[in-house]
């Protein structure tokens, strides 16, 4: 570095702009590069000297603000002809709004639909006609109705009004620079436009309340953030730090390709422009030249990197092709600690050699975190306040989901209580009240279970009918007040009717459902995980991640099920994954996608024909039965069959172990009540009472507040009571002859809450309840992975079956990324003719399990909380030849609501060289691209790249490979598509791998347990070779597993002692299998096709949704 020429570099910008902080940021790292001399202008010689007494330097910084003499310095750059990073003449265009839309318009990238009205050529001073009304104005015959935009022409004005239609009382909205922590005020009295000069109108488009502020460094290199739209109500939200609030954003391809494309379009190499993100696709609505992001640390050095490696490419010290030194600096982190970074710069010369593969895509499908125990309230009812929801319906089931929909349910239910109260009271004035069971002992709920009062006349039926009511009425008031800050995703109620009379409905059975919220040891998993795949899965990338996914080179999307559990595990995945700062929340609803197409490919529901078949398999569970029925390859299987030993005599062994933990539980309740508190003061208005009663009993709410140990160890104690005895009462049931009787179903749910007791709550759990809970682990273990991955089919034939009927999408979509990695391999395909994926996946869709021939289109609804809405159905055979990649590959086509969808390529007529292959411009000659190729694109060219760039879908290759072109950019992307799911689909999806066609995983043999966190990896590599034209012999398959979470690092059979938050850890990833992409395809399209023969069987008599 000390031998190497030293390049000068002039700083050309007004005062203000060089003292921020953030060019300070990056002027500092700069300077510690060593091979960069930078010379500041000052300003005053700037105004006002001569160009010709300006500093001669061979690079230049330079960029228009408010007082800077642009022309100036473009004689000065005429003169001297710097090497600039920023073009300085093209800066013209972005004093001016209209020119700035121009050139959006001609290099086909989506801005908002606009006129442009220079009033002074308005009638009857000039040939326009200018016609304004309330609601509206129109020019020249074009109607734009209000609300409106009224922006000035001069960029450097920021007085921007949005007028509202008098039919809603009128009035504009004034913007204007932030002052504090203002950036708008209405007035009611402005409902005139100006007419000083010229402004451009255009609709006001909807965004839900936010801006994307996008900042490029080149036209591969970008970073988002989201704010608070100053059109909400003007107020600046600010952090403690006193900066303005901004949230991470993850960019579409299209917008990535925006980014390059406005950085061609306007030869601005750091750049910032903003997006408004909208039901119909994203818009450029402003292009504001060089801007820097604000207080992030890894932005500054990047940003510092690339402009120096730009610097020294152009003058000729570094070939184009040599791999970026990256600067590595402080993190925000760190400077919060107080370190001191005017000497913390160096370089990371730790980049990976030139490797024989490239990472081309990366497919993840991942099993939520650790979460709570679900629980099930379930009963029939004859209540109205229930069959209301059927009057003026065909319906037989509703679902209430959100929290309008339970909140007036909790009223109407408050209302009908009290009804069922006095209707009691007089009832038992005149009957003489029953003699209670009397057995008082520890043992007496289950007694009383087991051996309840049978005989009672008419009468006390009726009373008894709405004692029942009224106790579950009760029973959900505290599922339906969760106020915990997740609950929202973890509550649903379904009723359905079940008895009829006529066309009414007369009896209902409501099911609750609730539990299953993420833990907090789960949450802070799911992040780890997702620092830690960045670093494991994408080391070959010199760059890393990070920088990766800054660049156009990186498509990320994520996914989840409507799951609550699933949607927290994608967000906390991704702020891990991606290095986000913040709450998990923003990055939740911005983006992890979950309605329609996520919805579609991973919440279905499990055959219920074949389910029930294979249960009543596992129920005969003999010591020889279990053993035959155990796949001879799985290792894993017969290693639990060994471990089970007699079955019969180990479920007797955990109910005697169950009774006792229960009654440990109890005593360890009693030590608690002798603390000085009440257990039944205000602390606990929200807890339910826990009766001896048979039946379902919510667990009791825990204040977030409630700061007392004793009072919070106690409700813990309370849950874990209540949540035990209706566990126990599922597991074990009486025969007419006294013999005890089990569900072997539950065998899983025991496991689960003695996972949970003693990995979070071990601390409030009693010495022995701990010791008799720890002793239980060790035999319910084995049973409950047998059952768990027995439940997916027993025999190998059968887990195919179950696995494709639940996961034949996600395959499909695994297809479909396949196809994209190899599809420049194909040039001649014509565009009308879809890949294997699409051809064998178009069967399925056209002939759907459960029949019909009917296809439901996935939508996306505005947020992860809203409700799904119905969507209508479409005949397939109406639809001409709608096949895999409307479902597959136009993924988040459908995630903006009322959006038309993108058109379709392959009906599009090209003719035999229309499309031209365009060269790499320099900048030198960017003028000339700009007006020769861009002219030569075909309108329907031109269209087809404006809707691709507007809607986040995944575009057709060819049309990608066109856009990339025209940005100049021809470097192979990275695709990567994460999916958070349900434990049903991991089991599914790992045994069509393991069993199915070709076997591709069939190392995972070894493996059974799926606990939380396990997950499935799919990378595809091509084969780095620049010396022959690519063909599929270059690409191959690498698919990789991990158990998830595993204490102390052992898959199976650990000591019941070492459950402990503290081992806790997910298993590092295994390799299961290492194909070629032609195999790979082979099996998968196998698997596809023998499912399309037989998918009207798959799905007989209904689905079960247990699961």
């Amino acid at each position: 570095m000390a031998d190497m020429e030293t390049i000068t570099l002039g700083i050309c910008c007004m005062n203000s702009k060089l003292t921020g902080k953030p060019m300070q940021a990056i002027l500092r790292r700069l300077k510690q590069c060593g091979d960069l001399e930078l010379i500041e202008f000052p300003e005053d010689d700037i105004l006002e000297k001569p160009v010709e007494e300006w500093p001669e330097v061979r690079c230049l910084i330079a960029f228009e603000s408010k007082g800077f003499p642009l022309q100036k310095c473009i004689e000065y750059c005429n003169l001297r002809s710097p090497t600039c990073i920023n073009n300085v003449e093209a800066q013209i265009i972005l004093e001016s709004r209209c020119q700035v839309y121009n050139m959006l318009t001609a290099w086909c990238i989506p801005c908002p639909d606009h006129i442009i009205v220079e009033h002074d050529q308005v009638a009857p001073q000039g040939p326009n006609v200018l016609q304004e009304h309330d609601n509206f104005i129109v020019f020249n015959g074009k109607k734009i109705e209000k609300p409106f935009v009224e922006k000035p022409e001069d960029a450097n004005r920021h007085d921007i009004y949005i007028y509202y239609p008098r039919s809603l009382g009128g009035g504009a909205k004034k913007l204007f620079r932030k002052v504090k922590d203002k950036s708008s005020e209405f007035d009611p009295k402005q409902n005139s436009i100006r007419r000083d000069g010229t402004y451009i109108y255009e609709p006001f488009l909807t965004t839900s309340g936010t801006d994307i502020k996008v900042y490029t460094c080149g036209a591969s290199y970008v970073h988002a953030e989201a704010r608070k739209a100053p059109t909400v109500d003007g107020k600046v939200i600010r952090a403690k730090d006193g900066k303005e609030v901004r949230y991470p954003v993850v960019l579409s391809h299209g917008e990535k390709m925006i980014a390059a494309f406005i950085v061609k379009a306007f030869r601005q190499n750091v750049c910032g422009f903003d997006i408004l993100r909208t039901a119909n696709g994203s818009f450029v609505c402003d292009v504001n030249g060089w801007s820097f992001v604000k207080g992030n640390q890894k932005y500054y050095n990047d940003c510092a990197s690339l402009i120096r490696q730009h610097l020294l490419v152009e003058c000729g010290m570094r070939c184009k092709d040599e791999p970026v030194e990256l600067l590595k600096a402080p993190s925000n982190e760190e400077l919060d600690k107080g370190i001191d970074v005017s000497n913390s710069f160096c370089f990371d010369h730790s980049t990976a050699e030139a490797s024989e593969w490239n990472l081309r895509s990366v497919f993840v499908v991942m099993r939520h975190g650790d979460r709570r125990p679900k629980e099930k309230q379930k009963f029939k009812t004859r209540q109205e306040v229930f069959l209301k929801y059927f009057k003026n319906k065909s319906d037989t089931e509703v679902k209430l989901k959100t929290p309008e929909e339970l909140e007036q349910l909790k009223d109407a239910l408050l209302k009908t209580m009290k009804s069922i109260s006095d209707s009691m009271s007089h009832m038992r004035s005149d009957i003489k009240e029953r003699p209670g069971a009397g057995c008082c002992s520890s043992w007496a709920w289950i007694h009383n279970y087991f051996w309840p009062v049978e005989k009672v006349d008419d009468e006390q039926l009726n009373l008894k009918e709405l004692e029942s009511d009224f106790n579950n009425l009760e029973l959900m008031i505290p599922v339906l007040s969760m106020q915990e800050r997740f609950s929202g995703f973890e509550r649903k109620i379904q009723i359905k009717a079940t008895k009829f009379k006529g066309n009414k409905v007369r009896e209902v059975q409501v099911i609750v459902k609730w539990g299953g919220e993420l833990t907090v040891g789960g949450l802070q998993r799911a992040e780890s995980l997702g620092r830690m795949l960045r670093e494991q899965l994408y080391f070959e990338d010199p760059a890393g991640l990070l920088r990766l996914h800054s660049s156009f080179r990186h498509d990320f999307k994520i996914y989840s099920s409507q799951e609550g559990r699933c949607l927290i595990t994608a967000a906390a995945f991704t702020k891990g994954f991606l290095e986000l700062d913040g709450d998990i929340i923003p990055i939740l609803v911005s983006l992890v996608h979950s309605e329609g197409y996520g919805q579609a490919v991973l919440d279905e529901p499990i055959p219920k024909k074949v389910r029930t078949s294979v249960k009543e398999q596992i129920e005969d569970m003999s010591e020889q039965m279990i053993a035959r029925r155990c796949p001879p390859t799985s290792l894993a299987l017969r290693s639990c069959v060994e471990k089970i030993g007699n079955p019969l005599k180990l479920l007797y062994r955990i109910k005697e172990l169950a009774e006792e933990y229960i009654l440990s539980i109890s005593a360890a309740m009693k030590r608690c009540e002798q603390r000085n508190f009440d257990p039944e003061d205000e602390a606990h208005d929200d807890a339910v009472h826990l009766s001896d009663m048979r039946g379902s009993v919510p667990d009791p709410m825990i204040p977030f507040d409630l700061e007392e140990s004793s009072k919070r160890m106690y409700l813990h104690l309370r849950r874990k009571e209540n949540r035990w005895k209706k566990l126990y009462s599922g597991f074990v049931r009486k025969d007419k002859k006294g013999k005890s009787m089990f569900d072997t179903s539950k065998i899983p749910d025991i496991w689960d809450n003695l996972y949970y007791d003693l990995i979070t709550h071990r601390n409030y759990l009693g010495a022995e309840s701990v010791e008799i809970a720890e002793k239980m682990v060790g035999l319910v273990e084995p049973l409950a992975e047998w059952i768990a991955d027995s439940e997916y089919g027993i025999t190998e034939e059968e887990k195919v079956r179950i696995g494709m009927a639940v996961s034949w999408r996600l395959i499909g979509k695994c297809l479909q990324e396949l196809e994209h990695c190899n599809a420049d391999c194909k040039p001649g395909l014509p565009l009308d003719k879809p890949g294997f994926a699409r051809r064998m996946l178009s069967r399925v869709i056209s002939n759907p399990p459960g029949g019909g021939g009917l296809l439901e289109e996935p939508i996306r609804s505005t947020s992860p909380t809203t409700p799904k809405r119905e969507h209508r159905r479409e005949s397939l055979a109406d639809g001409g030849g709608k096949e895999w990649r409307e479902m597959a590959a136009s993924s988040i086509a459908s995630s903006k609501p009322n959006s038309p969808p993108p058109a379709d390529i392959a009906q599009m007529p090209v003719e035999e060289g229309e499309i031209s292959v365009m060269s790499v411009p320099s900048e030198k000659s960017e003028v000339d691209f700009t007006s020769k190729s861009l002219k030569r694109l075909t309108p329907e060219m031109r269209q087809n790249i404006t809707r691709s760039l507007r809607d986040d879908s995944d575009w057709h290759p060819q049309v990608q490979q066109e856009v990339h072109k025209m940005a100049g950019l021809e470097v192979d992307m990275v695709r990567s598509r994460v999916f958070i799911t349900s434990a049903s689909t991991m089991h599914s999806l790992l045994n069509v791998l393991r069993y199915g066609e070709g076997k591709l995983a069939r190392e995972g043999d070894r493996v059974i347990d799926l606990n939380y966190l396990s997950h499935i990896v799919i990378r595809c590599y091509q084969r780095n070779n620049h010396n022959r034209k690519r063909g599929k012999g270059d690409f191959r398959v690498e698919i990789h597993f991990s158990p998830g979470v595993q204490v102390n690092g052992q898959s199976n059979w650990t000591e019941g002692s070492a459950y402990v938050e503290e081992n806790c850890s997910v298993a590092p990833l295994q390799l299961l299998g290492d194909r070629k992409l032609e195999e790979v395809e082979k099996a998968l399209s196998a698997l596809i096709s023998s499912f399309a023969d037989g998918a009207e069987g798959h799905q007989e008599n209904g689905t079960d949704e247990s699961h």
